[in-house]
Parts: structure tokens; C-alpha cells; sequence
């Protein structure tokens, strides 16, 4: 348990540094891509988000997306998306059984939150999900800064992915659309970083 830790701290804190200028087309060698209707986010709202303090490593790379200014038909949202170093997905092959007793302890609800503080972290909702030839472990979560959330962590070409979506603090996500929108993200991401 404390190897599954240390590899994801900094990889599902909270969310992290908005990443300035021009958004790279790739963290790593992962190539970032969201959901349809979902853009690069400089504005004030994602600022407001990625200010807040949280246990990154520099190891990582963040990208935070938001809706796009013309699509008005999905829902406003933030999605951070954390790329880890090289090697950060071997964590993966503990399994979901293991991902979850480890995320549900105080050191894993350490890890998940934006400060490093266990109780500020709820763990409601913990499962793996079978994605494009791999596996993805999903997590929903309530934090006092974030509300109840999504999270995923995902393994891609041998870096450890981490990604959340919230809904911005007047209008949250119900559940089945924060769970809607980080899948259709796992599956963006997949089919963008097939090998």
C-alpha cells in the first residue's frame, strides 16, 4: 500500500497549476484531448479552481479544460487532466480490489486531497471500469472546497493519468452527469494515445 502512495502523490491531488500560454498538445508523451465540446481553459473560473492548494509533485503535468465559449449544449465543467513521470503506471497493476482499500484509508484520502489532510476527503464511490484494452479505477468523492466529484486515475503508455471533473460551486454536477462526462474523457484520452 505505501508503494501505491508514493506513486500517486502529486497524480490525484486535488487540481493542480493551470498550464499558461499556449496549451501543449502533449503532457509527456500523452497526447491531450477532452470530450467534445470541452476547450484548453485560461479563463477565470479554471484560475480560480487551480489556485487552490494542493500536494503536486513536479513530476507532473496538468491541463484544465472547461467548456467551450460556443458549446452551449454540454455542461460547464472543469476537467483537470494530470499526466505523472514515466513508469507512474505501474500502480495500476495492484487492481482495483487494492486501489480502492488503499484510496479509503487515511493515507490514500490523504492523497486525493487538495490540502493532504485525510478528513478533509469522503470516498462514496470506488470502482474499476474495463476501457480499451485497459482498466480504469473510478472514485467519487466530496471535499469541502469541491463538493461531490469525480476522479479517475488511468494508465497510459507507461505514465499514470489522473483525471477530475467538477461542476463549478452554483450549478454542480449531478452524479450520473460528473460519472457521463469523466467516462466520455477516459474515452477521448484512449482513443488519442492508442499504441
Amino acid at each position: 500500500v505505501w508503494v501505491i502512495g508514493v506513486a500517486l502523490t502529486g497524480c490525484v491531488a486535488g487540481l493542480p497549476a493551470v498550464t499558461r500560454g499556449a496549451p501543449p498538445a502533449l503532457l509527456g508523451n500523452i497526447q491531450i484531448t477532452g470530450p467534445k465540446g470541452y476547450c484548453a481553459e485560461q479563463t477565470t473560473e479554471a484560475a480560480r479552481v487551480a489556485e487552490a492548494p494542493t500536494n503536486e509533485s513536479p513530476t507532473s503535468e496538468t491541463l484544465l479544460m472547461a467548456r467551450c465559449a460556443d458549446a452551449k449544449a454540454v455542461p460547464p465543467a472543469i476537467i483537470a487532466v494530470t499526466v505523472g513521470q514515466e513508469g507512474s503506471a505501474g500502480i495500476m497493476a495492484a487492481g482495483g480490489a487494492q486501489l480502492a482499500s488503499f484510496f479509503a484509508s487515511d493515507e490514500g484520502r490523504a492523497t486525493l486531497s487538495r490540502r493532504g489532510q485525510p478528513q478533509d476527503v469522503q470516498l462514496i464511490e470506488a470502482l474499476s471500469q474495463p476501457l480499451a484494452k485497459t482498466d480504469a479505477f473510478l472514485m467519487r468523492l466530496t471535499e469541502p472546497s469541491m463538493g461531490q466529484h469525480w476522479r479517475a486515475i488511468i494508465g497510459l503508455r507507461g505514465r499514470l493519468v489522473t483525471v477530475a471533473v467538477t461542476g463549478p460551486t452554483d450549478a454542480p454536477l449531478d452524479p450520473a452527469q460528473g460519472r457521463g462526462l469523466l467516462e466520455q474523457t477516459l474515452t477521448a484520452l484512449t482513443r488519442a494515445n492508442k499504441t
